[in-house]
């Protein structure tokens, strides 16, 4: 009989830690995947300070865990997008380069640079100091913010597609990329900051069915599908 129970806590325990762990990991992605500092590179350092360990099925719940945060802009902005329907094939535009560089390079960013923490950061640095250098030359008026969201052609599409594709890199803000070369390309902050948001959407539904398609699921139980539920 003590052996059973002490079973059934050490069950209950370690369950219990799983959706405690499960639910840091949301509060993080919630936190910062609208903000320009790699929502990807915090929760693989979340990860690393609550002992959990990478696998197959954590780097498939990473990915999966964005959509809720992408609902949320579904919810937000579908009127808005509606209401301007020359966006939709921009960012479809915007996308494409997006998801090739992400398929080619899947692969060895999972199995190489995920577990490199010390590169996260300096990555995450990097980023930080080039959003430095932009607000500095935004100052001394080297770059001057003069273009909305009406300016958008499909060259520039193109170009922030390519910039958001390096996001597959841990520690490369998506939103971040998109926004430093749109206000390098002389766009205002605010709709840089929605463009981000709104291209966000295929690109976060696609990166979530392509890992659930190519992630075997085999040998997972009813709580690995609860927490990714």
């Amino acid at each position: 009989m003590g052996k059973r129970r002490g079973f059934e806590f050490a069950f209950c325990y370690s369950l219990f830690m799983t959706i405690f762990q499960a639910i840091i990991m949301g509060l993080v992605e919630g936190l910062t995947e609208f903000l320009p500092i790699s929502s990807t590179a915090h929760l693989l350092i979340t990860a690393k300070l609550l002992g959990i360990e990478q696998s197959p099925f954590v780097a498939l719940f990473e990915v999966v865990i964005q959509a809720g945060a992408i609902a949320a802009i579904i919810v937000l902005y579908t009127k808005y997008v509606l209401s301007k329907p020359k966006l939709i094939p921009l960012i479809l535009i915007s996308f494409v380069p997006t998801a090739v560089m992400g398929v080619l390079a899947k692969d060895f960013v999972k199995t190489v640079l995920f577990d490199s923490v010390g590169t996260i950061g300096m990555t995450l640095a990097l980023i930080g100091g080039l959003f430095l250098l932009i607000e500095l030359l935004i100052q001394k008026k080297v770059i001057v913010l003069s273009q909305d969201m009406k300016d958008l052609g499909y060259s520039h599409a193109i170009f922030i597609g390519i910039s958001q594709g390096l996001a597959v890199f841990p520690g490369v803000s998506r939103a971040g990329a998109v926004i430093v070369v749109m206000m390098l390309l002389g766009y205002q902050r605010r709709d840089a900051a929605m463009y981000s948001f709104l291209l966000a959407v295929p690109t976060i539904f696609a990166a979530s069915g392509y890992d659930l398609l190519t992630t075997p699921l085999d040998g997972y139980g009813v709580s690995e599908y609860g927490l990714l539920a």
